[in-house]
């Protein structure tokens, strides 16, 4: 027998050896089966085996020559060994111990949802946790922001906003409650530094006859009796200092206002008010 007839024969041989473990189905190959799905070109089946990917070196894998986007390789060194695979671009490592998921390092498609209704959201402290600062959202639908830990130790809201110098603050909650607007220590439970406006009623112009008296009403429908402080417009006129002005509550929703003037001419003014509780 000559070599091309006996290597024919090996050939033949291995073919047939082969044939039941290996099978071909039109363009799937099937390893451990005879009938390998149609959508994979490779099916492997086995109940005591796996599939064991090319396994080498870091420096091997990056001598790759031109890698595919998708190779798949098993890196047996270096400071992270396992599965690594190419991207196209890079090397990216299949980490088998993730990271939590770093929400500010990527840009989120659609809105964050948490599976408890009432728990913990975010907390803002490593090191005290729950214990810490915290956004939390509570039954009764109420969101409530922690900050500071329950342990003893200050907490307090800063409000800041963004300038052409930098950050600054607008208002504080300081531990004792006091709120600080415009100042980082306040002193009382509403300490401003600065100017205040306050939504202001006005009568309108009212000229008062000498000696004579006048009343008005002013219905707020608020459904209680609130303080009001008064005082005399009289840029319209003049006159207005010598009016003397008080006021009743008809009832939770009705304030009258009474009107007088001390002197024996006219006097022209508008009342104005604001309620101060």
């Amino acid at each position: 027998m000559n070599h091309a007839s006996r290597l024919l024969q090996v050939c033949l041989i291995s073919g047939l050896c082969a044939a039941p473990l290996l099978a071909a189905r039109a363009q799937s190959v099937g390893v451990g089966t005879n009938t390998p799905h149609a959508s994979a070109a490779l099916e492997v089946q086995s109940d005591n085996k796996g599939l064991l990917i090319p396994r080498m070196t870091a420096s091997q894998r990056t001598g790759i020559s031109s890698p595919a986007a998708g190779l798949l390789v098993y890196q047996t060194d270096g400071s992270q060994p396992g599965f690594w695979y190419y991207t196209g671009g890079t090397w990216t490592y299949l980490n088998p111990n993730p990271a939590g998921d770093n929400l500010g390092n990527h840009t989120a498609t659609q809105a964050l949802k948490y599976s408890n209704n009432d728990a913990d959201k975010i907390l803002f402290t490593q090191a005290y946790g729950a214990s810490g600062s915290k956004l939390e959202h509570a039954s009764g639908w109420l969101l409530n922001y922690y900050a500071g830990p329950s342990n003893g130790l200050a907490g307090t809201h800063r409000f800041l906003t963004g300038t052409s110098g930098g950050w600054r603050e607008r208002m504080r909650i300081d531990d004792s409650g006091n709120v600080g607007i415009g100042t980082d220590s306040p002193q009382r439970t509403l300490d401003v530094n600065g100017s205040i406006r306050q939504q202001t009623m006005n009568s309108g112009l009212i000229t008062l006859p000498g000696t004579s008296i006048a009343s008005f009403e002013w219905t707020h429908n608020l459904g209680y009796q609130p303080t009001l402080m008064i005082s005399l417009d009289q840029s319209g006129g003049g006159g207005a200092e010598y009016v003397v002005v008080s006021y009743e509550h008809l009832n939770n929703n009705v304030v009258r206002f009474h009107l007088r003037n001390t002197r024996t001419s006219d006097a022209s003014f508008s009342v104005r008010w604001i309620r101060v509780d």
